[in-house]
């Protein structure tokens, strides 16, 4: 089965728990016994963000890894720290957010096309993660909605973003709402970005610092709402 590594955690002397990403099974957790001894074999391919070919016996409580192939380490992503910081936070917020051995074959295929492009481009930077984790609660169906005003359906000048709500909001809703945390001014050019963080290809995909960080900020409110995951924050050495 091929999968991602996004995490591995210890478990007793020489055992760990890994949890794996497959298009078929979807995020799952498998126990490695006896992978933290010194001989044994699979314990190098189980960094997060290894592809492998995994072998799982499958039991009525715990499935088992019994085999890890490698199939790409991403070396590149590996030997610069920028990269390899924004590629292991993406495996630690997919651990978080992806629902258990359900199979998300969309995703998987933009976490493959993610850590490619990752490994050949010479820019990486934190606007990166923002673009793939609105791509990926999109595929997950939490899609914002940025043409109508969310609350009354009506194509009327939206000036304000409700993560609340899901989507932009017009003047007339947000002064009858009573629900206004976290409802943030948000003018056309934010809206367009926000458009081109879901829709745009990985080398369009340009903002200033200033633009990133209110981007940021909503992407967090947005996913503690409709996801009711609490994502864990990118380091602050990622720019």
């Amino acid at each position: 089965m091929l999968s991602f590594v996004l995490k591995r955690r210890d478990l007793k002397e020489f055992d760990q728990v890994v949890a794996l990403f497959s298009a078929e099974k979807g995020k799952i957790e498998v126990l490695a016994k006896g992978v933290k001894k010194v001989i044994a074999k699979n314990s190098a391919y189980l960094e997060p963000f290894f592809l492998i070919e995994a072998e799982i016996v499958e039991g009525k409580e715990v499935w088992h890894l019994t085999k890890a192939v490698p199939v790409e380490s991403f070396k590149n992503i590996r030997a610069n720290l920028e990269k390899s910081l924004i590629a292991g936070y993406i495996c630690e917020v997919l651990n978080v957010i992806l629902p258990e051995r359900a199979a998300e074959k969309k995703i998987f295929d933009l976490v493959f096309g993610f850590l490619n492009y990752l490994e050949n481009t010479k820019e990486a930077n934190r606007v990166l993660i923002i673009s793939f984790l609105w791509k990926s609660l999109c595929l997950l169906g939490f899609l914002p909605t940025l043409k109508n005003c969310v609350i009354c359906g009506e194509d009327k000048e939206t000036k304000y973003f409700s993560a609340f709500h899901g989507g932009c909001v017009c003047e007339d809703c947000k002064s009858k709402t009573i629900e206004t945390n976290n409802m943030l001014f948000f003018n056309t050019q934010e809206k367009q970005s926000l458009k081109l963080l879901i829709t745009g290809l990985w080398p369009q995909i340009k903002m200033s610092e200033e633009d990133l960080e209110k981007q940021e900020k909503l992407l967090f409110i947005f996913c503690a709402y409709h996801s009711e995951k609490k994502i864990p924050l990118p380091s602050p050495l990622l720019k």
